[in-house]
């Protein structure tokens, strides 16, 4: 849930990257991270018992408030800590492994996805979810039908990409915040 501080001015919205473990979370926000302004930008790896990563991006001033992402992903999750860690994202960015031997887990991942945001009330049609095909270059992938047919129930937007050449990594994150802002701007104000 967005935090709005009135006094200081500022938007505080958390963007969770979510899905399978090896399927590219952290690798993607890795990319992010060397992409954007320095100054606007702040990386942090938390020390936690597993991995988790946090990224907090300053995106200027929208409705003349300071507007700031905290983005977050863990490596080797559990199913306690994505719960716990899904709590009052206002948006996700579920990112698959497109390999052949991954749809499985890709399944069991997204299910677990929606039991979690479902028990917190969310509504799945209209929280902004926006799915990732990672590792799209590589050999023996999933047809994309495939994946869609397996992950994109809701018909949300969703992108190929690659980690390793960069392509469409920053799309679903920069389509995300759009999302996650325009719920905002109706909600609040």
């Amino acid at each position: 849930m967005s935090l709005i501080n009135t006094n200081s001015k500022e938007i505080h919205c958390k963007i969770l990257y979510y899905g399978p473990e090896g399927a590219g979370k952290k690798t993607s926000l890795l990319y992010i991270k060397e992409k954007f302004d320095k100054e606007k930008l702040s990386f942090i790896q938390l020390p936690f018992k597993k991995e988790m990563y946090a990224l907090v991006l300053s995106i200027g001033e929208i409705f003349s408030f300071k507007a700031y992402f905290h983005i977050y992903s863990l490596n080797n999750e559990s199913k306690k800590e994505n719960e716990t860690l899904l709590r009052g994202a206002d948006g996700v960015v579920f990112v698959a492994s497109s390999k052949k031997e991954d749809r499985q887990k890709n399944k069991e991942s997204f299910s677990e996805m929606e039991e979690f945001l479902t028990n917190q009330g969310k509504n799945l049609l209209q929280f902004p979810l926006v799915l990732q095909y990672n590792k799209s270059d590589l050999t023996h992938l999933q047809p994309l039908k495939q994946l869609k047919m397996d992950l994109n129930k809701y018909n949300n937007k969703d992108f190929k990409s690659s980690c390793l050449t960069g392509d469409f990594i920053l799309e679903p994150l920069k389509y995300l915040c759009k999302l996650s802002l325009s719920q905002l701007k109706h909600s609040h104000f």
